[in-house]
């Protein structure tokens, strides 16, 4: 048998019908926060991108600076700990760093020492090893190389 129908052919809903229809837009209004937030995700991902894009921050070659964190004695010289930080983009290997103890243009030591590879935006720790303190000297780090791995 069919449902009796009204004068536009279709029929009247039972009232199941119209409790399930009440209960469906739950499930639709999931769907709407879902899809707002994925819409919000796309967005925040293009905005990033962009800003990369305007800005440089996303740049192709490392920028390696260095920095002295702390002096050490230890048996036969002194352990100058360094922190080598990339600010640019891209990662290098085989970075090189050269430390000197001088008194103006007289050079007294040397040390140099390889960080395997330093991520871009990160930084690493190392050491050199020096027969002086560089208490009593102008102590200089620099980064004298590395390769694109």
């Amino acid at each position: 048998m069919g449902r009796p129908q009204d004068g536009d052919g279709r029929g009247e809903d039972t009232e199941q019908e119209r409790q399930d229809a009440a209960d469906d837009p739950g499930s639709t209004l999931v769907e709407r926060i879902a899809a707002f937030f994925s819409a919000l995700l796309v967005a925040a991902m293009i905005g990033l991108v962009l800003y990369q894009a305007i800005t440089g921050a996303g740049a192709r070659h490392p920028d390696l600076v260095t920095t002295v964190e702390e002096v050490l004695p230890q048996a036969g010289g002194f352990h100058v700990v360094y922190r080598v930080e990339n600010r640019g983009g891209a990662t290098a290997a085989a970075v090189r760093v050269e430390g000197t103890l001088s008194h103006g243009d007289a050079i007294a030591d040397e040390a140099e020492a390889e960080i395997d590879y330093v991520a871009a935006h990160s930084s690493h720790r190392g050491g050199l090893i020096f027969r002086d303190d560089p208490a009593g000297y102008d102590l200089r780090l620099r980064v004298t190389g590395y390769r694109r791995p």
